[in-house]
């Protein structure tokens, strides 16, 4: 599965406040140390995208974002570029703990909603924080399913997993390819193109961007 095309993957966005567990989560799902995870607020500066595996779910494409309640003026680039990532995610996760769930998260999950596919919350921390019943509710009635859990012990990680897969099921990832069934990854890719008078000068016609574009999502050059 290692060898999945990019455009072929689930991308899921990772999103919450500083020290939410963004990067905990990631790692705890994927069972490796593929993120950096420090108490220092705002470890992650910019949207980090990674091709991974969840086991049971599969191949999979993450991003790692800043914190949405990044401050300053770097902080606020940092959140908007965060924001930008929205547009490439089918599926969006919204990480928080029972005490700091709130306006933010709820305003995030409207903006979520009317461009991705699917928008999930995982209350993190179970296992130092109580269960606030009120918090849950918040979130179903935006329409959104939850679950509570611990990155540090891992409980709730499997009801995790099955609700990311419940999901992801219904989401459809286009696997239409150009030239992908003829190419390997990592294989280099030679073009024989005609010089199109038509054309703006320095500029390629759709055909050839579309199967530029092609080669790049199948990891070829």
């Amino acid at each position: 599965m290692n060898d999945t095309p990019v455009s072929n993957r689930l991308h899921i966005g990772i999103f919450g406040r500083r020290n939410a567990g963004k990067s905990s989560l990631i790692n705890a799902l994927t069972g490796q140390k593929t993120a950096i995870v420090d108490e220092t607020p705002g470890t992650t500066t910019d949207p980090v995208g990674k091709a991974m595996e969840i086991p049971g779910i599969g191949p999979v494409f993450i991003y790692d974002t800043a914190g949405i309640d990044d401050t300053g003026l770097l902080g606020e680039k940092r959140v908007q570029r965060t924001k930008e990532i929205i547009n490439k995610i089918n599926l969006a996760i919204i990480v928080a703990s029972y005490n700091s769930f709130g306006v933010p998260e709820l305003a995030l999950i409207e903006e979520l909603k009317k461009k991705t596919d699917a928008v999930l919350v995982f209350f993190n921390k179970k296992d130092t924080e109580q269960k606030v019943e009120g918090k849950e509710k918040a979130a179903e009635k935006k329409g959104v399913k939850h679950v509570s859990l611990s990155c540090e012990t891992m409980e709730g990680l499997d009801e995790a997993k099955k609700l990311i897969l419940e999901e992801s099921k219904k989401i459809t990832v286009e696997n239409a390819t150009i030239v992908g069934d003829l190419i390997k990854p990592g294989t280099y890719v030679v073009l024989v193109v005609p010089i199109d008078l038509g054309a703006p000068k320095g500029r390629l016609i759709l055909p050839q961007v579309q199967i530029i574009r092609d080669i790049l999502d199948n990891d070829a050059y």
